[in-house]
């Protein structure tokens, strides 16, 4: 057992459109925790009527890490110490309780977790009932905070989702997954249909607005990077639409060399059309990784933009968020080039069907460590109450969160902590 202890944060939320859809951020072990109550992509019927919130490390079902609620957490924030003991912590998750407090856990190897609540002020308040300590080790688990009892004693249990155990509602409450041999099953709004899905367990299905799934599959091992735990990547994309009678699974299948360099894509409006488009990354051993950017029809998958690649193989990019960075709110891709080696910010933006790099700066910023499959250590939203979004990311070394700003044509660094 090792002793961890986990700076937390109180956050004053000044904007929020849900108060029920809450999602948790995993920063860095030992640095501290940023947590902010998101605006939510609007899906129905998607929680129960015995949970109050959801927690993902991830952040929203999206897989984009944007959050576009404000609050500020440099004014008059001090970090609260709690310890406590846990087997090599490998994921933070915080979710909201009914009463305003935050629930949050750490779960390690073999299943261990440890859970505690704290109220706005910091101080630690009852648990309550906790469930489900046995999780997958390669994916990150859900975290399912109940409401209150109608007595009022129970503050909310909390319980613990594997979202890759035989009969896993993934994700979020209201799709369920149950395997049989090598097909899945995906039942939504009392309609079930079997897929062939050909996929690994470090997989994570996103979903957007319009209840669309999206995942990588059809494992391979012709690009060797092992960046990301191990040396299997992904030959296609799949798509599901879940909201139409036709659930036909649609795939985008990569050819020669190429694969899909992550554990799930990215969904989020990039052109302004109020449509949600997939973001990918794509990887070759001749030029490595670029951004790949699809759109989702009745006619299937389609590439819309690209970026340049990095232009030496196995050199990754961690795709982080799609949020209005630019100085007059454009929508911009935030990645983070090669973050094991250099750490170079970048800001790309769809410009005539290209995604031009638009502004970048050279900080050896640390948001993956390399062989981890933790994608969760950065964030974007306005952290600071003024208005205007930055990008959370861990300095090299991962010893300080550092806030970056696009200012005019570069990016900035306007505060650290």
């Amino acid at each position: 057992m090792i002793k961890v202890v986990l700076a937390i944060m109180v956050l004053v939320v000044l904007t929020v459109t849900s108060a029920c859809n809450q999602d948790g951020v995993a920063p860095t072990i030992e640095s501290s925790t940023v947590f902010i109550r998101p605006t939510m992509t609007p899906i129905p019927d998607l929680k129960s009527s015995s949970t109050f919130s959801v927690g993902l490390t991830y952040g929203n079902v999206s897989g984009n890490k944007y959050f576009p609620g404000s609050a500020n957490i440099r004014d008059g924030a001090e970090p609260t110490a709690y310890q406590f003991e846990i087997n090599s912590a490998r994921w933070v998750i915080g979710s909201m309780g009914p009463r305003g407090e935050i629930v949050w856990s750490m779960v390690g190897d073999h299943g261990s977790n440890g859970v505690f609540r704290t109220a706005a002020d910091g101080e630690l308040v009852p648990t309550g009932a906790i469930y489900g300590s046995q999780l997958d080790e390669l994916v990150p688990s859900m975290l399912l905070v109940g409401e209150l009892t109608t007595d009022g004693n129970d503050p909310g249990a909390v319980r613990f989702e594997d979202i890759h155990a035989d009969g896993r509602n993934h994700l979020l409450l209201g799709v369920r997954f149950e395997e049989f041999g090598d097909q899945t099953a995906i039942t939504y709004r009392g309609l079930s249909t079997l897929y062939s899905l050909d996929v690994l367990p470090d997989a994570v299905t996103v979903i957007d607005g319009a209840v669309n799934l999206y995942s990588y599959a059809e494992p391979t091992h012709r690009y060797p990077h092992g960046a990301l735990g191990d040396k299997t990547e992904w030959a296609a994309l799949n798509a599901i639409p879940l909201s139409s009678e036709n659930r036909k699974l649609r795939q985008h299948i990569l050819q020669g060399d190429e694969v899909f360099e992550a554990l799930f894509p990215l969904v989020a409006d990039v052109n302004g059309d109020e449509v949600q488009e997939i973001v990918t990354t794509v990887s070759d051993p001749a030029s490595g990784a670029r951004l790949v950017v699809f759109d989702y029809d009745e006619n299937g998958l389609s590439v819309i933009a690209e970026s340049d690649p990095v232009g030496t193989g196995f050199r990754w990019l961690h795709q982080i968020a799609v949020a209005p960075f630019g100085p007059n709110g454009e929508i911009e891709i935030a990645v983070v080039e090669t973050p094991h080696v250099g750490g170079i910010a970048k800001f790309y933006r769809l410009v005539d069907g290209r995604l031009e790099l638009v502004a970048s700066k050279a900080g050896g910023y640390m948001s993956h460590v390399n062989g981890s499959r933790n994608l969760d250590q950065a964030v974007a939203g306005d952290f600071d109450g003024d208005g205007a979004v930055e990008l959370i990311v861990p300095s090299r070394y991962q010893k300080s969160l550092i806030a970056l700003r696009r200012i005019g044509d570069s990016v900035e660094e306007v505060w650290e902590l």
